[in-house]
């Protein structure tokens, strides 16, 4: 068994786990003393238990960084969970762990909107760079350019030999369009993605888009009325075809949809092409021309 691993996932959340924030507040003749919060939340509801109004009140915060080594630390501890979960049910594992490089080709690509531009690029953990190198050091991940990690982990179980003799370790559902196992580490989920199933979830994200790539689909179509739209679907000429009717009537029938398509300058199957190729995971899908 290869455990394919989504290092960029590993680095977020264990570099983010090694920090945290503290939530100070300023209240002019408040007669008593004001704790200091750890998560927003409970300094809203505190607030709001004292009757204060946004006026009343100033907010700082303060970011506690741990120690380098707590990060790698983490880093550690997860990995090594991640390799003795699958080692008791499956047996001998070797783990491969993949990184995005600096490049993405679909930035390219995207000329609706710019991919992941709903993103700070400035929002990483504190010890970002030196859990990358851990990784690449310690425990031989692989950066690759113009990729992101999810392209690899998608290719390498797509190529495997035997179906059951990789797992892709991630907890991005985005990867759900991979037949195969999957484990979703955080919340300690086995589960196995049919070659059915894989299809379904990428024609499904083809029609709503995806909002933390920011990647449009047809505007307000949401996984209810996408799954609405393919039930009928049972194969995959059944699904293009229900995606290319799904895009023809939305960018060429409704005012809406007509509006964004002289906004984009750009026909329905333009669009259409250009959702795919966002949506679709894999290298080939890089090399594929316009």
């Amino acid at each position: 068994m290869i455990a394919l691993i989504d290092g960029d996932i590993i680095l977020y959340r264990c570099g983010f786990a090694a920090q945290s924030k503290v939530y100070n507040l300023s209240i002019p003749l408040f007669g008593g003393e004001i704790p200091k919060f750890r998560y927003k939340k409970d300094m809203m509801d505190w607030l709001k238990e004292q009757g204060k109004e946004k006026s009343e009140y100033d907010v700082s915060v303060d970011t506690i960084i741990e120690p380098v080594e707590n990060a790698l630390n983490n880093v550690k501890t997860v990995l090594n969970e991640i390799k003795s979960f699958l080692s008791n049910k499956f047996g001998e594992v070797e783990m491969e762990i993949f990184l995005s490089g600096k490049t993405n080709f679909r930035n390219n690509i995207a000329t609706i909107k710019v991919y992941k531009g709903n993103r700070d690029p400035l929002h990483k953990p504190h010890w970002y760079g030196e859990i990358k190198e851990y990784l690449k050091d310690v425990w031989d991940a692989q950066e690759v350019e113009n990729l992101e990690a999810d392209d690899v982990l998608a290719d390498t179980q797509h190529d495997a030999p035997q179906l059951e003799s990789t797992c892709i370790v991630s907890t991005d559902k985005d990867l759900d369009q991979i037949a195969g196992l999957h484990y979703n580490w955080v919340k300690d989920q086995l589960y196995e993605v049919s070659v059915e199933q894989g299809i379904h979830s990428k024609y499904v994200q083809i029609l709503t888009g995806d909002s933390t790539d920011n990647i449009e689909g047809i505007p307000g179509v949401g996984p209810v009325g996408a799954e609405k739209c393919l039930e009928w679907c049972s194969s995959v000429d059944d699904y293009e075809q229900a995606i290319a009717e799904e895009y023809e009537k939305f960018f060429t029938q409704t005012k809406k949809g007509i509006e964004k398509s002289n906004e984009y300058c750009m026909t329905w199957k333009e669009i259409l092409e250009e959702t795919r190729r966002l949506i679709t995971l894999g290298e080939a899908n890089s090399e594929r021309q316009t």
